[in-house]
């Protein structure tokens, strides 16, 4: 049995008598550990999620036990949550919804509690309440007068939230003509404002999933055997982006640029654009995690080759290419000493390379032994590679790339269902990328539509090549449309 304990239990130079685990019970950190500043730098970013210790703890080391409360998670299992008394009856009104207090959900209401109980995914951003809002439990989250943001819900979704205790004066206008969309998201997703804020929030992700995997290839390279934990939280992390707003991940993908390692930040791109498409296709949360660790790690195999030829600015010898069709295969090699790692994220991981007319590599599989999610994969890999400059050629536009992914559907390449899911998701003129409009104006893509891939939402730049805060939606804008792509912000 778990409890939660604050982050600052664990401190500088303790010795852990036990695991420290995230609220699904993966460890973040081993018993017997000797922590140093590292350590506690790593658990910095769970202040919100809280931290997960087992029985083995003894009692002085840790706060006053709370009142354990088990609840139903979101995949159907049981696991533990706390909620203090104290705390649950002090609480203090969320004015800006950036934090909210830990939860005690349940699945019946409590005796004695005013309000209804309300599926949070029911809930409209934007809604003002009337009345304050309160956890199952009784426990203030959002007091009256405050609106409902998607980063509320979303925190909320952090620590496991079903629903939510709500005045039957409140029910009405605040789950009023709420659609939930991909990954849970509500319609519209966020406002520009917290868009923009969001989309960095994801780069910093975005950069420790890369140093993640780096360090875990480090470790693998030589020989050593490792856990995925930190690797699969980042992507869980992922997940939870998209129930944020479903265009966050594309976004932080098209704004990302490498800084370090091209293959670790290609890798991560890949495993977001991935994560985005897969929700888009309805597969369940736990599939998704592992199949966007397949694509996390689909290319570390390449690091088994020699930098002149991972990196070489010329062509290939065939000699050499032989060699590349080879990387999935060490891919494997070195994942059987990372542990942690499902059958199916293995197999992702090896199939990304295959095409479904058998002209891919490394067993030339038709389209009916690739697994989906490797199709997938594998079109988020070809559109990151293309959209990235490589010593031997220049980047493409993401227009361009998405144009030439069309042509390679068409030559039976990729499957069409896992491409057109991949187009609902980033739009034919792909998120982030600039376009010219018939106006004369110039703008950014901030937003697709499902199903609308040459009307997507953009953002108008203003004269300093900025994107401003007057946007577009141009499936409703009959007078204007976009012209053509261009590679920068700037005139030409």
């Amino acid at each position: 049995m778990l409890r939660k304990v604050p982050i600052e239990t664990i401190t500088l130079g303790m010795e852990l008598p036990g695991n420290v685990c995230d609220q699904q019970g993966t460890t973040l950190l081993p018993a017997g550990l000797v922590i140093n500043e590292q350590h506690l730098a790593s658990l910095a970013g769970r202040r919100f999620r809280g931290l997960f210790v087992g029985e083995e703890w003894p009692a002085e080391l840790l706060p006053e036990a709370p009142e354990r409360t088990v609840i139903k998670s979101a995949s159907g299992g049981a696991r533990l949550t706390l909620a203090s008394k104290a705390s649950t009856a002090a609480t203090a009104p969320v004015a800006a919804a950036d934090t909210v207090p830990v939860l005690g959900d349940a699945t019946e209401p409590e005796p004695g509690l005013d309000g209804q109980l309300v599926p949070i995914d029911q809930l409209r951003v934007g809604s003002v309440l009337q009345q304050d809002l309160y956890d199952p439990r009784g426990a203030l989250l959002l007091s009256a007068g405050h609106e409902i943001s998607a980063r509320f819900l979303f925190l909320l979704r952090q620590r496991g939230a079903l629903t939510v205790r709500m005045h039957a004066d409140d029910i009405a206008q605040a789950t009023k003509a709420s659609r939930p969309l991909r990954g849970g998201a509500v319609e519209g997703g966020l406002k520009l404002r917290d868009l923009r804020a969001e989309t960095a929030r994801s780069l910093e992700r975005h950069a420790d999933a890369a140093h993640e995997l780096q360090d875990l290839c480090a470790a693998l390279a030589r020989g050593r055997s490792m856990h995925t934990d930190k690797v699969k939280t980042l992507v869980a992390d992922f997940s939870d982006m998209v129930a944020l707003d479903p265009d966050l991940l594309s976004l932080a993908v098209a704004t990302q640029r490498s800084l370090g390692e091209y293959l670790f930040d290609h890798c991560v791109n890949v495993a977001m654009l991935s994560v985005a498409t897969l929700h888009q296709l309805g597969m369940d949360r736990e599939q998704i995690q592992q199949v966007g660790l397949g694509a996390i790690f689909q290319d570390i195999g390449m690091l088994r080759l020699s930098p002149e030829i991972r990196m070489a600015g010329r062509a290939l010898t065939p000699a050499e290419w032989q060699q590349i069709r080879r990387h999935p295969t060490y891919t494997c090699d070195r994942l059987e000493n990372a542990r942690g790692v499902s059958p199916l994220t293995a197999n992702i991981s090896f199939q990304v390379h295959e095409r479904t007319d058998g002209s891919g590599y490394p067993r030339g599989r038709l389209n009916a032994s690739i697994h989906p999610g490797a199709r997938v994969v594998a079109i988020a890999d070809a559109y990151a590679a293309m959209t990235r400059p490589r010593p031997y050629r220049t980047a493409h536009l993401p227009h361009q790339a998405m144009q030439e992914l069309l042509r390679e559907c068409r030559r039976n390449r990729f499957d069409r269902a896992a491409l057109k899911s991949f187009l609902d998701v980033m739009s034919l003129y792909p998120i982030g990328s600039f376009v010219q409009l018939g106006n004369g104006q110039r703008a950014q893509v901030i937003r697709a539509h499902a199903g609308a891939p040459m009307t997507p939402t953009v953002a108008i730049l203003d004269p300093t090549g900025r994107p401003s805060d007057t946007t577009i939606d141009l499936r409703y804008a009959d007078q204007v449309a976009i012209t053509r792509a261009v590679a920068t912000a700037a005139n030409e």
